[in-house]
């Protein structure tokens, strides 16, 4: 997404490559858009991004190419099956690499605990780009106050209510290295959000996904997380204090959740590692600079 990247690259002579957190939709738009732009009336053939990023590249002695867009290449962090292959462009795999920051870990976080441990985060995109949140945090507490269970939820003062009652399996944290907790979990409840998603990919932890179609690849991520029995995907217009308790019920105690989502855990630590792409990054470096 940040254009800027390409224009330099393509100022100094670099190669350039896009790094992708999660499916490519930019790249499958940009393809449709040629596709159907010689379809149109002639006086709307218009390409105003090539227009914008042509300008922008000329004041450095370039010109516009289609790499300004998609990259000369892209590495992928996505699954083969989430991969988008109707683009036409190129993909390098490589492993997300699990990793939330710094940060003061509580003597009782390590272990994994007596009781199941679920962890509750609509994620930092939620709360600091849309600002929007579709997981009913109240309802939610409410509905599982007296199941033997320990949440661990990472909100801050504008997604919880002030006047919330918090039941007394229930933790907040302002924010909380999810790369440090999820590991001692038995599920996470998430909004489908990028970060979430791997992290638990990573940790074979099985995924109550609850989210919409405005947040990216979301719905794709989590149906095809569901096809592998690796989660259970819920849209928020179906949501009840109810179904929220039996859904996260049957993925603490139903095995075959949490052998699902260690199978695809197998997948994601197959997919190759930064080690394991230096020699392509080198390769396809030099044949993409021109400098």
């Amino acid at each position: 997404m940040t254009i800027s990247g390409a224009v330099a690259a393509r100022a100094c002579g670099a190669a350039h490559a896009r790094f992708l957190f999660g499916q490519d939709l930019i790249g499958r738009m940009r393809a449709n858009f040629l596709r159907l732009l010689p379809e149109q009336p002639e006086h709307l053939r218009q390409d105003p991004l090539a227009d914008w990023l042509g300008a922008a590249v000329a004041r450095n002695g370039g010109t516009f190419a289609e790499d300004l867009v998609t990259g000369q290449w892209s590495l992928d962090t996505t699954l083969p099956w989430l991969r988008l292959n109707d683009t036409g462009l190129d993909y390098l795999p490589i492993r997300y690499v699990p990793y939330t920051g710094a940060a003061r870990v509580p003597e009782w976080l390590p272990e994994r605990p007596e009781r199941p441990r679920v962890c509750l985060t609509a994620g930092l995109g939620g709360r600091e780009v849309t600002g929007e949140d579709w997981i009913p945090y109240q309802e939610l507490f409410d509905a599982v106050a007296d199941l033997d269970i320990e949440v661990v939820a990472t909100l801050n003062a504008d997604q919880l209510d002030p006047a919330a009652k918090l039941p007394d399996n229930v933790r907040v944290f302002d924010f909380y290295p999810l790369n440090v907790l999820l590991p001692t979990c038995s599920a996470v409840v998430h909004h489908g959000g990028s970060g979430a998603y791997a992290l638990a990919l990573a940790h074979g932890v099985p995924q109550l996904v609850i989210s919409t179609e405005l947040w990216w690849d979301a719905v794709d991520k989590a149906r095809s997380l569901v096809e592998r029995n690796a989660a259970i995907f819920l849209e928020p217009p179906a949501l009840t204090g109810r179904i929220l308790r039996e859904s996260l019920v049957r993925l603490i105690e139903d095995p075959s959740f949490r052998a699902g989502a260690e199978h695809v855990q197998a997948e994601f630590n197959a997919t190759p590692s930064t080690v394991d792409v230096i020699a392509d990054l080198e390769r396809l470096t030099a044949v993409h600079r021109s400098r």
